[in-house]
C-alpha cells in the first residue's frame, strides 16, 4: 500500500521544488561585504508599469510596451527594482517583470553589424537607432549580438546595457 510513501514524497518534493525555484537560482549581484551592486536585466513582459516608489500604492509614471527593453537596475526593496532605462528615466518595477536575459540598444546613429570584431570585416546589416539586440558576449571593443535574424559585431560605443569596460564571454 503506497498511503505510508506520500508523507514522506511530498515534502520532499516542496523542499526540491524550493531550492531549485527561480528566485533562488539567481542571485542579484553583490560586493564581498554582500551589498547590492548594480546589474543589467531586461523586461519579461510586452506591458511593464514603471512606478514613482517601490509600491502599487504609487503613481505609474511610463507603461513600456517593449519586451526584452534593457535596463540598469540600480537598487532594490523587497520584490520591487530601482531601474533606469535607455533614455534615462528612474523608477520602479516589480521584479517579477525582470528577465536575467541581457539585450542592449543601438543609441545615436546607425551602426554596421559587422561578421568579425573588427571595422575592416563584413558588413552583415545596417542597424538602426532604438533596435533591441539580445546579447552573447563582449570583447574590449566589440560585442556579438543578435539582432533580428541576424547575428554578428557591434560596436560597444553604439550600445546601451553594456559597460564600457565590461568583458562578456
Amino acid at each position: 500500500m503506497r498511503v505510508g510513501r506520500q508523507p514522506i514524497i511530498y515534502p520532499l518534493a516542496c523542499i526540491v521544488s524550493l531550492l531549485f525555484s527561480p528566485g533562488t537560482l539567481s542571485a542579484e549581484p553583490s560586493d564581498p561585504l554582500g551589498n547590492f551592486k548594480p546589474y543589467y536585466a531586461s523586461f519579461r513582459s510586452n506591458e511593464v508599469n514603471m512606478r514613482v516608489g517601490p509600491s502599487k500604492d504609487h503613481p505609474i509614471t511610463w507603461v513600456y510596451h517593449r519586451k526584452g527593453l534593457p535596463v540598469r537596475v540600480i537598487d532594490t526593496h523587497n520584490e520591487w527594482r530601482e531601474v533606469v532605462d535607455p533614455f534615462n528615466d528612474h523608477g520602479w518595477v516589480k521584479k517579477s517583470l525582470l528577465a536575467p536575459r541581457r539585450t542592449v540598444m543601438t543609441h545615436s546613429k546607425t551602426s554596421s553589424l559587422r561578421s568579425n570584431p573588427s571595422i575592416t570585416s563584413a558588413v552583415i546589416a545596417e542597424v538602426e537607432p532604438g533596435v533591441v539586440c539580445g546579447l552573447n558576449s563582449c570583447n574590449q571593443h566589440w560585442c556579438k549580438v543578435d539582432a533580428g535574424p541576424y547575428r554578428g559585431w557591434l560596436e560597444k560605443s553604439v550600445l546601451w546595457g553594456v559597460e564600457p569596460t565590461e568583458i562578456l564571454e
